[in-house]
């Protein structure tokens, strides 16, 4: 097949076994690869439905055009899941949207345990809400991570409740092997019989190669180490997998996510913040959606994007 030229410019050519479409409205295929459009600017007139990469340094993601001035931000979608199902594998259920998890609903096993649908390959903030007795918090990270290496096998034959490597879903049949941060139980390891009285908030953060664990108890901007095992330092080629596990049978609160910050994403998800009892500006932050337990920057941003 010969090259289709339109007006000087090729629109569908051949190389081989491979056709391309291209140039056309300035998207291409090649194979089974769509490039967009990008750039530092939106389009001048687009048209309803037009899908745009915006690389201005503060966005950076794709925005799909809906008419009237309007650009909405595609992002991924966070949720929680589990290992494969086998006679081991976690049980509980999830919220419609995946974003919480009530432990001790419909379980498989005595212990379970879940992680977020994300590796991360750079700087991020996770945050989540919790409030049970027995629960392990923690981190994964090598090169090369990947969700599909969560499996069910755990050293505790009650199941996985990432006390350690072992009990985390990712200390078996991977290799090379994990790295791993995190705490049993958390974040006070004295107070693993608390049956839920103590409601927290985690935050799960990567700094350059430092990972991070801590804890408040209101969602503020105040955070305390966890008591034992905190801080990882990490090689920057790393990904890095955010994991949560249980070994009881009291939850008083569900694993809730909150919010989530990384590096390429260029909103902070939320989740059930809770408005009630704050001050006018963070009632409104609130209402809005953000998280003003992160960076005011970000907080800033999004007012202006969400309001204009």
């Amino acid at each position: 097949m010969a090259d289709i030229i339109v007006d000087g410019t090729s629109v569908i050519s051949k190389t081989g076994s491979n056709v391309s479409l291209q140039n056309i409205n300035t998207a291409s295929f090649n194979g089974g690869e769509l490039t967009i459009p990008s750039g530092t600017t939106r389009p001048s007139n687009p048209s309803v439905g037009s899908i745009f990469y915006n690389s201005n340094i503060d966005k950076n993601r794709c925005e799909l055009y809906v008419g009237q001035d309007q650009w909405i931000p595609l992002w991924y979608r966070y949720h929680w899941m589990r290992p494969e199902k086998t006679s081991g594998y976690s049980g509980g259920t999830f919220s419609a949207d995946g974003q919480v998890w009530f432990s001790e609903n419909a379980t498989k096993a005595p212990y379970g345990a879940v992680i977020l649908n994300r590796v991360f390959p750079g700087d991020f903030i996770v945050i989540a809400k919790w409030g049970r007795d027995y629960d392990g918090v923690g981190m994964v990270y090598r090169d090369n991570a990947s969700l599909n290496d969560f499996q069910s096998s755990s050293a505790d034959g009650l199941g996985l409740y990432w006390g350690g490597l072992t009990t985390s879903g990712f200390g078996y049949n991977n290799s090379p092997a994990y790295g791993f941060i995190g705490q049993y139980p958390a974040p006070i390891s004295s107070q693993g019989d608390d049956a839920g009285a103590n409601i927290y908030y985690f935050k799960l953060e990567r700094s350059g190669n430092t990972l991070t664990l801590q804890y408040n108890t209101d969602g503020g901007s105040s955070w305390t180490n966890f008591n034992n095992n905190y801080t990882a330092t990490i090689s920057s080629s790393n990904g890095v997998i955010c994991g949560f596990g249980e070994a009881s049978g009291t939850e008083v609160v569900p694993l809730t996510l909150i919010s989530v910050l990384s590096e390429i994403d260029s909103c902070i998800y939320h989740y059930n913040l809770h408005c009630v009892g704050i001050t006018p500006y963070y009632y409104l932050c609130c209402l809005l959606g953000i998280n003003t337990a992160v960076n005011p920057y970000f907080i800033i941003h999004n007012i202006l994007f969400y309001t204009r």
